[in-house]
């Protein structure tokens, strides 16, 4: 240990910034009262302007604290910001160390101790010192926790327990899987970038001296302020004991700034201000500063955060400004800096606008830009996307997962029995890579091969071609493989087995049906044992050998509590004499109407051992909803032990028009998808185009609730008054996680969105509500089932304006207001005037969601877009002097938009092109 400068009066100051922190604070406060060891502390407690309970709380503590070594110390700072607090407890700060902690978040109880002893001992070497930050969790009733992760915290005299996850930055100081203290040398090391303040930093003694927040910057100030630390020694210190708990089960300051919408002004001025600081006199900047400002465009580049497409014409320009800036990042610490997906360092450099040279041999690929080699392909890595076989036809999809496919074509090849034959490519959907936007192209390709009839073995073996040079495939990742069940390696079909021989390599051999009935029973046996349960998975894979070949079953699937498509479909199908066994699937307690309407005995409960055995002989599924919980009940690991025994094609007949770029969801690639049931020639060329499907693919026979007779679908009264409804849709960003089909709402972001501040105008509006009031006119809000239960919690109230759980029927209504729902094209079908009112448009299309792109724009759509409420207003007052017609500008898209013919039912129209297809058992 050195000396040390020793007139400070505190050992460290704790600089705790409040801003109506009522809930948190007196946590905060403890966590620093609790510490061990005896260092004299000076806690400055800087108020922002709290208009809650926040300063009472303090003032009570500072009265009741009983430790000699603890000072604390309130400062009013009023409405100055983060930073500005910050900067006031650097100025009152009288600590030979400043650490910084959170007013919401928490520090272990010897953290302090732990961080003055290393630093004192290493006090020449560095002036920061970061050491291990945890994510802390409220647990949620709904959600379920790995025991590893949960930890005890005593909360006012209760135990609380919360998840605790490591945050990834963590991992920078691992050795041995293990944390280890350490001195890090940035110009060895430039890539342990410190963003967060999980910090102590050396004071000076003179006030004028000391490092300070650049209050200009309304962001990622943190990172400024420790990057200033780090580059005046280029020394890092990491003390591995000690913990700074982060919560995050809560909206904060970091979520404000998280959209493009917020922060694509801020971030060019961080970039600007970072690279400016720390340039050096030979115009270069050090490794270590660049690799910071790349963690800050990683994450966002990866999380729909980065790009701000909202500012349309303007963006290009933005972008420009970007790319300088990403230029000044060398090519070496975008490939070496950690955590960031392979593929992505490939984009950054397409983003760059990179120049590529390409240099192959027998042994695979290199790629250089600027003269240097990035990378190199040697194991050719295929994704299959879908692998099965259905009615002796074998069919394989796959991508080729190679970078810098936007310059280089890789051709694959099939042999069958040695032929050599080139297949067709096309750009996958997986260029969408881990993120909604393209980012890299990879090429997909298909192979289909007619199985039935054939009496000698035949080999297929997949490869690929670059330069006139062959590659073997050696690295094989399974996305969807619907063949072999358990691990197994042979499937076995009626009169045949398929094995895989290697990677992308496969044998068809034909086999007599006694040893192929021995050979099955064995590997049901075999794949049974590796099940926790292997009675259910034996008497599941068994149960198609109790029911008769000729047996046509059908299975009809909603959601649970939802009445849509598949429901109106089954009503329809359900009287045909057609000797088709039909059963309606139950999730959950069933809807009124399917306790009225269908009989029990066709009633088959979501997740029930019968819904597991009758998937293995049902024909067909229609379905309203294609995600894999909604057509399949077994969950991941019980579906692997019995896949091979599921043959049934799934009829897509949609919940509403696929108008959103959703091809990542959507596109043929992804689903389970058979049949895509459309209801527009738009939509089937679309499919096509930009999804995948093929021409017979598609039933363009029209949404099976078109034409639903109103015995079916009235639950209560029309309502007598006139009305207006607005359905908007929901937003992938306010929502917390999933538990199964689930969705459970982030209730503290939705109240601070901008979504939820356009519904509140609506009932703050004097222009809208006399409007109403003037034509007598009554407004209701139905929000999605996912937002539903969140309306009470709006805390919203209106005479004219009503958030409603009724459905009543959409034409009904006199005007149908909503953002991007697909609903919307039900008002297209019943002749409805239309507005689309999106008050959060701008979060949108920067990410807010789970798609930020139309294929219908909004600009070119059915009725007036909005984004306010005074907009809205004017526009529902055009439809009401219309007399509540459709203006005129839309009529021609309204009428043209669906072509089926006048008296066509919908639900007719679809059985007879499935009894067509399906209505005669096919052997697999």
């Amino acid at each position: 240990m050195v000396d040390v400068i020793s007139n400070f009066e505190y050992d460290v100051s704790i600089i705790m910034p409040i801003f109506n922190a009522e809930e948190f604070i007196e946590e905060s406060i403890n966590s620093v009262i609790n510490q061990t060891g005896s260092h004299k502390i000076q806690v400055l407690l800087i108020d922002d302007g709290s208009d809650d309970s926040s300063v009472e709380i303090v003032s009570r503590l500072m009265n009741d604290t009983s430790r000699e070594n603890i000072d604390l110390i309130l400062i009013q700072n009023n409405h100055k910001g983060v930073s500005r607090a910050r900067n006031t407890g650097i100025r009152f700060s009288k600590g030979k160390y400043i650490l910084y902690l959170d007013s919401d978040d928490l520090l272990s109880e010897s953290t302090i101790d732990k961080l003055i002893n290393f630093f004192d001992k290493h006090y020449n070497e560095i002036d920061i010192v970061t050491y291990p930050i945890f994510q802390m969790y409220s647990l949620k009733d709904d959600k379920e926790y790995a025991e590893k992760n949960l930890m005890s915290f005593n909360v006012n005299d209760e135990t609380v327990i919360r998840e605790v996850l490591p945050h990834s930055r963590n991992n920078f100081f691992m050795k041995d899987k293990k944390l280890v203290s350490q001195i890090v040398d940035v110009e060895k090391n430039p890539y342990t970038p410190q963003t967060t303040m999980n910090v102590m930093v050396k004071n000076s003694f003179n006030v004028a001296d000391r490092t300070y927040f650049y209050e200009q910057l309304p962001y990622a100030e943190d990172a400024n302020y420790n990057t200033e630390y780090v580059m005046k020694k280029h020394k890092l210190g990491f003390c591995s004991e000690g913990t700074y708990y982060y919560r995050k089960s809560h909206f904060s300051s970091v979520n404000k700034h998280q959209s493009p919408v917020d922060s694509w002004e801020i971030l060019l001025q961080y970039y600007d201000y970072q690279f400016l600081k720390h340039e050096t006199k030979e115009g270069k900047i050090p490794r270590y500063v660049q690799n910071v400002v790349l963690y800050e465009i990683r994450w966002r580049f990866a999380s729909m955060n980065l790009f701000p497409h909202h500012l349309g014409k303007e963006y290009l320009s933005w972008e420009n400004q970007f790319r300088t800036y990403l230029k000044r990042i060398d090519v070496e610490v975008i490939f070496k800096t950690p955590l960031m997906d392979r593929y992505h360092r490939y984009a950054l450099l397409l983003l760059r606008k990179n120049q590529f040279d390409f240099l192959n041999d027998k042994d695979g690929i290199d790629f250089y830009t600027e003269n240097k080699k990035i990378g190199s392909e040697r194991n050719f890595e295929t994704i299959v996307t879908d692998m099965y076989i259905k009615k002796g036809v074998f069919y394989l999809s796959a991508f080729i997962k190679v970078p810098l496919q936007e310059y280089i074509h890789i051709k694959p090849i099939i042999r069958i029995n040695g032929e050599k034959k080139y297949l067709t490519t096309f750009v996958s959907s997986y260029s969408y890579h881990r993120k909604r936007e393209k980012s890299n192209e990879f090429k997909g390709y298909t192979f289909s091969f007619d199985l039935n009839g054939l009496y000698r073995n035949i080999e297929f073996n997949f490869s690929y071609e670059f330069n006139g040079i062959e590659y073997e495939i050696k690295k094989v990742w399974m996305s969807r493989n619907r063949i072999f069940s358990g691990g197994d390696k042979k499937y076995f079909g009626d009169k045949f087995t398929f094995t895989e021989i290697g990677l992308m390599k496969y044998l068809f051999e034909p086999i007599p049906t006694l040893p192929l009935l021995s050979l099955k029973n064995e590997k049901t046996k075999n794949i049974s044992l590796k099940s926790s349960n292997p009675d259910v998975v034996t008497a599941i894979r068994n149960f198609s050998d109790t029911v008769d070949e000729k047996t046509l079953i059908w299975l009809y699937s909603d959601r649970e509590g939802v009445i849509d498509n598949a429901y109106y479909q089954f009503m329809n199908d359900f009287s045909k004499d057609d000797g088709v066994e039909r059963y309606y699937i139950v999730d959950g307690d069933p809807h009124p109407l399917v306790q009225e309407n269908i009989p029990e005995v066709n009633r088959i409960h979501y997740g029930s051992v019968e819904h597991f055995q009758i998937l293995t002989v049902t024909q067909l599924i229609l379905g309203a909803y294609q995600g894999f919980d909604e057509i399949f009940p077994y969950g991941k690991e019980l579906y692997e032990l019995i896949k091979d025994k599921i043959s049934f094609d799934f009829v897509y007949l949609q919940h509403g028009v696929l108008h959103a770029t959703t091809p990542w969801i959507y596109s043929k690639e992804r689903t389970y998808i058979d049949k895509f049931v459309v209801s527009s020639e738009y939509e089937k060329e679309n499919l096509i185009k930009n999804y995948g499907y093929t021409e017979k693919d598609i039933l363009l026979t029209g949404m099976a609730r078109f034409d639903i007779k109103n015995k079916e679908t009235k639950v209560i009264e029309k309502p007598s008054e006139k009305r207006i409804l607005f359905a908007p849709s929901w937003r992938n960003t306010l929502i917390d996680h999933r538990e199964g089909t689930e969705w459970i709402v982030n209730t503290d972001a939705l109240l601070n969105s901008k979504y939820y501040e356009g519904i509140k105008e609506l009932f703050n509006s004097n222009d809208l509500y006399r409007l109403l009031e003037e034509n007598d006119l009554f407004f209701d809000i139905k929000l999605h089932p996912i937002f539903a239960t969140e309306a009470k919690k709006m805390g919203l109230e209106s005479d004219r304006i009503h958030f409603i759980d009724e459905n009543f029927p959409l034409e009904t209504y006199k005007i149908f207001i909503t953002d991007f729902s697909s609903f919307v094209f039900d008002a297209v079908y019943g002749n409805i005037p239309i507005i689309y009112y999106v008050p959060d448009y701008y979060y949108f299309r920067d990410g807010n969601h789970t798609y930020s792109n139309l294929d219908i724009s909004l600009d070119d759509a059915f009725g007036d877009f909005v984004m306010n409420v005074d907009d809205l207003t004017k526009s529902l007052r055009s439809i009401i002097n219309n007399d509540y017609e459709t203006l005129d500008i839309y009529c021609d898209k309204v009428e043209n938009f669906y072509n089926l013919p006048v008296g066509y039912s919908t639900r007719e129209g679809l059985y007879e092109k499935l009894i067509l297809g399906y209505g005669e058992k096919n052997a697999n």
